[in-house]
C-alpha cells in the first residue's frame, strides 16, 4: 500500500523496493486502502476500512437476501448478529485487520446471493450481477471465488436448472466480465513485470493447493476442529441440526435456502481440506452461510410454537448469542490479542516509531535492534518517520554491529540478554517493561 503510492504503479504490488513476487494477490484491496490513505492521515485506519467496510456491506447483502427469499428482512438483522457474534469472522485476518478475507467474503456471499436468485426468478441481472462480482472476487483474491464453481454446479443440477443456463446465451455473455478482467490484469501484469505469472500460478493457484506453502500443512479434519473448537463453537451444531429442518420443515422456501447455504458450507470446507496449504483463515468464507443456516433453525424452532412462547424463545436466543459469543468476542477484541509465537514485546518498537511520527519522542541518531530479518511492521513505521519528521532508523541485527556511542532500540531480552554481558553497554533510559534505550561505550 505504502509502496504503491510511492512507485505509482497501480498494477504492480511492491515489497522492499521490489515487485512483490509473494503476495501475488491481484491488487483490488490495495487500491482501496491506497484511497482512504488519500483520504485519511491515518494509514491505520485507511488499511483496515475496506474491511469493516466488507463487513456492513456483507450484513446488509444478508438483509436484503432474506428479504428476496423468505420475505423477512428483519432475519437477515438476526443474520447479522450470528455474523458478527461469530468468533472466525471478527478474528484475526478477517474483519479486524486489513487482510484480503473480508472483501473476497463478501464477494462471495454477493456471487452465490445473486446466482440463486438467478435460477430462481431467471431474471438475467442476477447472473450479470454475480459475473460482476465475480470479477471483483477475482480482482481481490485471485484463486478464491473459482472455490465456488463445484457448488454452482452441484446446486444447479440438484434445482434441475442445468440445461436452462446452458442454453442461455446470457451465461456466455455473463461470462465475459471475470474473464476480460483476468486476461486484461495478468497479461498487462506479466508485460510490466515478467515473471509474475509463475509466480502467481504457484502462489494463488495450483502451488498453494498441490503442496503446503509456507509448512502450513494440516490434517485433513483441520477446519472442522478448528471450527468446532475456536472459530464457531456456538454455531456449528447447527450444521448437524438444519437436516431435521430441510426434511420436516413445511415451508419451502425454508427448506430450499437451508439446503442452498449447508451445501456451500460443505462443498468449501471440502476444498479448502483437500487442498494441501491449510490456514485457520481460509474457512472465513463459509460465515455468512453458517449464519444463515443458523437464522433458519431458529425460524424453525420458533414456529413450532404459539406466537406469544415464540418471542419468549427468540428473546432467550437472542440474549444468549449477545451474552455468550458477541461479549466474548468483544472482550477478547479489546485484549489485543497475539498469536502464540509472539511475545508481548513483539510489536513494542512499532509502538514507540508511532509516538516518535506523532511528535511524542524524538528517535532521531537511534538504531532498531532486532533478531527478526522479516519487519514489515516497522519498515512502515520507518518509511512514515521519514516522510513526516525527516529522519530514518537504521536497522541492525546484533550488538556487535553497533558503534561506540550509538543509542539503539533493546526490546528483545529473550533473544539478546546473554549478549549484554559480552559488552560494555550502559543503559540510557527506560520506556517501559519491554523497550530501553541502551549505547555501547567502548569496544
Amino acid at each position: 500500500m505504502q509502496e504503491m503510492l510511492a512507485n505509482n504503479q497501480p498494477l504492480v504490488t511492491y515489497f522492499e523496493g521490489k515487485p512483490d513476487h509473494y503476495n501475488t494477490k491481484p491488487p483490488l484491496l490495495i487500491w482501496l486502502q491506497v484511497i482512504f490513505m488519500l483520504l485519511t492521515d491515518n494509514p491505520e485506519f485507511a488499511m483496515r476500512l475496506p474491511s469493516a467496510f466488507a463487513a456492513v456491506c456483507t450484513i446488509i447483502t444478508l438483509v436484503f437476501f432474506f428479504n428476496a427469499t423468505q420475505k423477512k428482512p428483519k432475519w437477515g438483522i438476526f443474520a447479522g448478529l450470528v455474523l458478527v457474534s461469530s468468533f472466525g469472522y471478527t478474528e484475526l485476518h478477517s474483519v479486524r485487520t486489513g487482510d484480503f478475507d473480508a472483501l473476497v467474503t463478501l464477494w462471495i456471499a454477493l456471487i452465490a446471493c445473486q446466482y440463486y436468485l438467478d435460477l430462481e426468478t431467471e431474471k438475467r441481472k442476477f447472473l450479470y450481477q454475480a459475473a460482476f462480482f465475480f470479477g471483483l472476487a477475482i480482482a481481490t483474491k485471485a484463486s478464491v471465488p473459482f472455490m465456488l464453481l463445484p457448488f454452482l454446479f452441484i446446486w444447479t443440477i440438484l434445482i434441475k436448472k442445468l440445461r436452462f443456463l446452458l442454453f442461455n446465451k446470457a451465461l456466455y455473455f455473463a461470462m465475459l466480465i471475470p474473464l476480460t478482467f483476468i486476461l486484461v490484469f495478468y497479461f498487462f501484469r506479466e508485460a510490466i513485470d515478467p515473471g509474475y505469472l509463475k509466480s502467481a500460478w504457484h502462489n494463488d493457484f495450483y502451488g498453494r493447493f498441490s503442496s503446503a506453502i509456507d509448512n502450513h500443512k494440516e490434517s485433513w479434519d483441520f477446519y472442522f476442529f478448528s471450527l468446532f473448537h475456536k472459530r464457531a463453537p456456538y454455531f456449528i451444531l447447527s450444521i448437524p441440526l438444519a437436516f431435521p429442518l430441510i426434511y420436516f420443515s413445511k415451508n419451502q422456501a425454508q427448506k430450499k435456502l437451508a439446503l442452498f447455504a449447508l451445501l456451500f458450507i460443505i462443498t468449501f470446507l471440502a476444498i479448502i481440506s483437500i487442498s494441501k496449504t491449510k490456514i485457520f483463515w481460509y474457512d472465513t468464507p463459509i460465515f455468512p452461510f453458517l449464519a444463515i443456516v443458523v437464522t433458519l433453525n431458529v425460524i424453525f424452532i420458533l414456529d413450532c410454537f404459539s406466537k406469544r412462547i415464540s418471542l419468549c424463545i427468540l428473546s432467550v436466543i437472542t440474549a444468549s448469542i449477545l451474552w455468550f459469543p458477541y461479549h466474548k468476542n468483544l472482550q477478547y477484541i479489546s485484549s489485543i490479542p497475539l498469536f502464540d509465537w509472539e511475545k508481548q514485546s513483539h510489536y513494542q518498537p512499532s509502538y514507540l516509531l508511532k509516538s516518535a511520527i506523532d511528535g511524542e519522542i524524538d528517535l532521531q541518531n537511534h538504531t532498531l535492534l532486532t533478531d527478526d530479518v522479516y519487519t514489515p511492521y516497522f519498515n512502515f513505521y520507518i518509511t512514515r518517520l521519514a516522510q513526516k519528521k525527516g529522519y530514518t532508523i537504521p536497522i541492525k541485527y546484533n550488538i556487535s554491529e553497533m558503534e561506540v556511542n550509538e543509542v539503539f532500540i533493546y526490546y528483545q531480552p529473550h533473544i539478546f540478554g546473554e549478549s549484554l554481558k559480552k559488552y560494555n553497554l550502559k543503559e540510557v533510559k527506560k520506556i517501559n517493561e519491554f523497550v530501553y534505550f541502551y549505547k555501547k561505550t567502548k569496544e
